[in-house]
């Protein structure tokens, strides 16, 4: 038996809606997965460049802020405390995101890959 992939939509009224119900630590926990479902530390995929701010090329988007980030996503839904206390958790895996492929804002060039 396989497990179930989690998919997880850049934006969705449904899960809004669930969102507000959850408690403050489900809340977290749910932003975690998306966040981390979305953005990536760069060093996972994004070219070195070390003239660049933060030492990397960001060719498929970015840099991206987790506050940022976070705040449009969520600032209408959660409680202002639920995002700071993932902002304090994320603070120290990384100070810029890359996007993921899942990422909407993930800037790819498969159209020209294909011709």
């Amino acid at each position: 038996m396989t497990e179930p992939r989690k998919i997880y939509s850049y934006t969705s009224q449904e899960v809004d809606d669930l969102l507000r119900d959850l408690n403050e630590n489900s809340q977290v926990k749910y932003m975690a997965q998306w966040f981390s479902f979305f953005y990536e530390d760069p060093a996972q995929d994004t070219p070195l460049d070390s003239e660049s701010e933060y030492g990397y090329a960001f060719i498929f988007g970015g840099p991206f802020y987790a506050e940022e980030e976070l705040r449009e996503r969520f600032e209408t839904i959660v409680e202002e405390s639920a995002i700071l206390e993932l902002l304090d958790e994320l603070a120290g895996l990384g100070q810029v995101w890359a996007p993921t492929y899942d990422n909407p804002h993930h800037i790819t060039n498969q159209k020209d890959d294909e011709n």
